[in-house]
């Protein structure tokens, strides 16, 4: 056989001299093996010839090469086609034929049943555990609801309640005054900017105490605000940092009028700033008002607020099941709500609506107990919701997730199924949600699981309705099958942070029911107090008819196994010391460790979205139960664990973002295993804090922030920054932060 070359390509001819084959062209490639060379053939086809003379294809092609292309055409039909089986196998609904439902009462008994559910029992729950000033995890106060959750499980007469105990990381403190001559004014710290707590130096902040009203700057125009402190009425919102950013030294807001959530929004920054503020009630700040009108006053500020880690306590208590299958001797249904409260004032948080969940449990919890399900349900009492559900995320990883269950299991360690109550009393209907704010695990690897739950519940519904002569519509919405394309987020109009999310991530076969198209529009305030009993009750009569029937089952909730994706980062803090290692080595104590996502979410109704913990005496820190990136949409990317060292309000070590810091050792972390770990390197720092960082040609947020030696136009070999980024939270304060070394010459661009 000889050839030719033609374009850089060897063709074929025949060997009696017959012309190149315009269809099919051979390229050699060498193969070495060893002292070796092994060449092989390639077959290329031209299309356009192969139109024009279909015949000369069967010529041109050998016939081992039209098998292996015939082969691999095949597979490739086959690979499409087993796409699309495990595409449909995995999005459609699922239904389990040994459900094995067990039905408690019948259509005629809902009358019945509903009745047993007042508004007077409920209201008398939320009265009891409201008339705590602050129901905050840790403190005497969520103990002293603790006690009363207790009682109330012990009256159910089936067993002495269970109490799990989990550090948190929570502000406290102990004095917070204004001295002035003519007196001593309480105050109240709020809640920090990021991880400055509304602290002062041990002997004080002399200042002056002037009036500014609403914040404004035409209420301000003439007064001296350099080194002053502003007292402004509650509708000032975000005009604080103008008066910051003037000169101010502190803030203390006065209530004038019911706030609002969204004021506890503004009134503080996730970029650290070190700025005490505080709160007075309208009784307190009223004779304060009266003295400022007429002239400034001198005062020191005292206020000793601080992180603490603190103990968090769930409580639990389990109601057995009659069932005497095998399988359900060891499962449990969590049915489960969080006892504890929040406000952006700590010690100020009454929580009237955020008891509406547990004042639910506690009432359904006699129902169970009179009427038991097939499988033993625990009822569950959560603290730490609102530091990032830390209850919940406890639980999660200490009862199920830290363990090593069989893949295929769909009860993992015996946790059958995890209910959540997080009712709100702004409302009637109560929705049955898959998904939540806080992890956002994405939707393909949940819905189909859970969607037949979803539809045999609202068959149950329609039941209910008729019995109770009431619509559908106006008690319950499915939002795992959404009617009209409205999606679960379309009847949440605030962010939620749901405790089932913790337990889904976990593997358990997790759902919760939430009160629909509620802003829950003063929850997380000081001014909690009140609630519609009679939403709340009616809500909680359609849970009581709901679920001895609708999830009383004998069998398994699911067909197939839900995904794990929790994870556990554990750390250390240390700096780097050139005179005792090469390496960063040295412990730094005491660190204020928090994790911010690629997509920072603030404030979640009330819930800190940023996990916060202390790091011990060694350094060490644990953050347990968080999502994989690839699954948590809250966390897709990676997220960043930052330490700091706050002493008096004060930020005086700071993470290092040079070269043996964030360059060599990167905090960024992208979840993707049961266990991560990771070092983050501290340095002591100067903080020199910014504000007003707004573009004044189309007054967009500054989202970039370089940092350079002004000498040399580098970046500093030590240094750190925090800026406020663009996200979704609905205000966003123009501030930032920038860490460096005592006596550094800085360029900011």
């Amino acid at each position: 056989m000889d050839g030719s070359r033609i374009d850089g390509v060897r063709r074929v001819r025949a060997a009696k001299g017959n012309a190149p084959s315009k269809n099919c062209r051979i390229g050699l490639r060498a193969l070495r093996i060893g002292d070796c060379s092994i060449g092989k053939a390639l077959v290329f086809f031209n299309p356009q010839s192969a139109i024009r003379n279909p015949q000369s294809i069967a010529r041109a092609l050998p016939m081992k090469n039209a098998r292996y292309i015939l082969f691999w055409c095949l597979v490739a039909v086959v690979g499409l086609f087993v796409q699309f089986i495990v595409t449909k196998w995995a999005t459609e609904t699922e239904k389990d034929p040994d459900l094995a439902e067990t039905v408690v009462f019948a259509p005629v008994q809902y009358p019945e049943i509903a009745a047993r559910f007042t508004p007077e029992g409920l209201k008398a729950h939320i009265d009891a555990l409201s008339a705590i000033p602050s129901r905050q995890t840790g403190t005497p106060g969520c103990d002293a609801a603790l006690e009363y959750i207790r009682s109330q499980f012990r009256a159910l007469g089936v067993g002495e309640p269970v109490v799990q105990e989990f550090p948190a990381t929570v502000p406290v403190h102990d004095v917070a005054e204004a001295r002035t001559p003519q007196g001593t004014f309480t105050l109240h710290p709020l809640h920090p900017n990021g991880v400055c707590p509304a602290a002062t130096p041990k002997e004080g902040i002399k200042t002056r105490l002037i009036y500014a009203g609403s914040g404004s700057l035409a209420e301000v125009e003439g007064k001296e605000l350099d080194g002053a402190t502003a007292v402004v009425e509650t509708g000032a919102r975000e005009q604080w940092l103008y008066l910051i950013d003037l000169g101010a030294r502190a803030i203390i807001f006065v209530e004038r009028e019911r706030p609002p959530r969204y004021i506890g929004m503004t009134t503080q920054t996730m970029s650290h700033q070190d700025v005490p503020r505080f709160w007075m009630t309208k009784a307190e700040g009223a004779p304060l008002i009266a003295l400022l009108k007429s002239q400034d006053l001198e005062a020191t500020l005292y206020s000793d607020a601080r992180w603490e880690r603190r103990t968090g306590k769930n409580i639990h208590v389990d109601i057995p099941g009659l069932s005497a299958k095998e399988h359900n001797k060891d499962e449990v249904v969590v049915l489960s709500a969080y006892y504890d409260s929040s406000s952006f004032v700590p010690d100020l948080a009454p929580g009237a609506e955020q008891a509406c969940g547990i004042a639910a449990l506690l009432e359904l919890g006699k129902l169970i107990a009179e009427h038991r399900f097939q499988k033993c349900v625990r009822l569950l009492a959560v603290s730490g919701h609102f530091q990032a559900i830390e209850g919940a995320r406890r639980y999660a990883w200490d009862n199920v997730a830290r363990h090593t269950s069989p893949m295929r299991d769909v009860s993992p360690q015996g946790h059958a199924a995890f209910f959540g109550l997080d009712l709100s009393s702004g409302g009637p209907r109560v929705g049955l949600f898959y998904a939540g704010n806080y992890f956002s695990q994405f939707e393909n690897n949940v819905k189909p699981r859970v969607s037949d739950l979803g539809r045999r519940a609202t068959q149950y519904v329609n039941e209910i309705a008729t019995a109770l002569d009431l619509s559908p519509d106006e008690l319950f919405v499915d939002t795992i099958n959404p009617a009209f394309g409205k999606e679960w987020f379309t009847y949440a109009p605030t962010g939620l942070a749901l405790d089932h999310e913790a337990a889904l991530i976990a593997g358990v076969p997790s759902l919760s029911f939430v009160t629909v198209n509620d802003s829950r529009f003063f929850a997380a305030t000081p001014n909690d107090t009140e609630v519609n009993a009679e939403n709340l009750a009616r809500q909680v009569r359609l849970l009581a008819c709901l679920l001895p029937n609708a999830f009383n089952v004998e069998g398994r909730y699911l067909k197939r196994s839900m995904q794990r994706v929790a994870c556990r980062v554990t750390g250390r803090v240390v700096s780097f010391d050139p005179k005792e290692g090469y390496l960063p080595n040295k412990p730094v104590p005491n660190a204020v460790v928090t994790a911010r996502g690629m997509w920072d979410q603030m404030i979640l109704t009330g819930v800190m979205a940023r996990p916060v913990t202390l790091a011990d005496d060694k350094g060490e820190f644990e953050i347990p139960c968080l999502g994989y990136n690839a699954e948590a949409l809250y966390q897709m990317g990676w997220l960043a664990f930052e330490p700091y060292v706050v002493e008096d309000g004060h930020i005086t070590w700071a993470p290092d973002f040079g070269q043996m810091g964030r360059e060599s050792y990167p905090t960024r972390l992208l979840p993707v295993q049961k266990e991560m770990e990771l070092m983050c390197v501290a340095f002591p720092c100067k903080t020199l804090d910014l504000f007003n960082l707004v573009d004044p040609r189309n007054y967009n947020l500054l989202n970039s922030l370089d940092v350079l030696e002004a000498a040399s136009n580098s970046p500093p070999a030590v240094y750190g920054t925090t800026l406020q980024e663009s996200a979704w939270p609905s205000f966003m304060a123009p501030t930032a932060s920038i860490f460096t070394q005592p006596g550094k010459r800085l360029k900011i661009t």
